[in-house]
């Protein structure tokens, strides 16, 4: 893994440059109230969206380390995991969901 990570970091630091230049060069049209000053939603969103689900990841494999101490709760600490995890991507995408998200961005 120590080899990887120079790798990982050089490739992040272009794919983060691709995605601001695109995100503040390339979104067009400019908003007739806003201005360019709108363009940060399209880095600002997928990056929080990210950030979220590693947040979430993180709190999963967290769960999956402190169950899995011991050799009995092992296997409830896969199902428990596997459950967190499909409804922490189905969830989402539910219509309730959905429309109260978006009821919060129009206020």
């Amino acid at each position: 893994m120590k080899r990887l990570f120079p790798i990982l970091a050089i490739l992040t630091a272009i794919f983060l440059a691709y995605a601001l230049s695109l995100a503040l060069g390339k979104a067009t049209p400019t908003d007739a109230q806003q201005g360019d000053v709108y363009r940060i939603i399209y880095y600002h969103v997928p990056s929080a969206w990210t950030a979220f689900l590693l947040f979430f990841i993180n709190f999963v494999a967290s769960i999956q380390y402190l169950a899995s101490a011991k050799l009995t709760t092992q296997k409830a600490a896969k199902w428990i995991v596997s459950a967190l995890g499909i409804v922490g991507v189905i969830v989402p995408f539910l219509p309730q969901v959905q429309g109260e998200a978006w009821s919060a961005f129009a206020r």
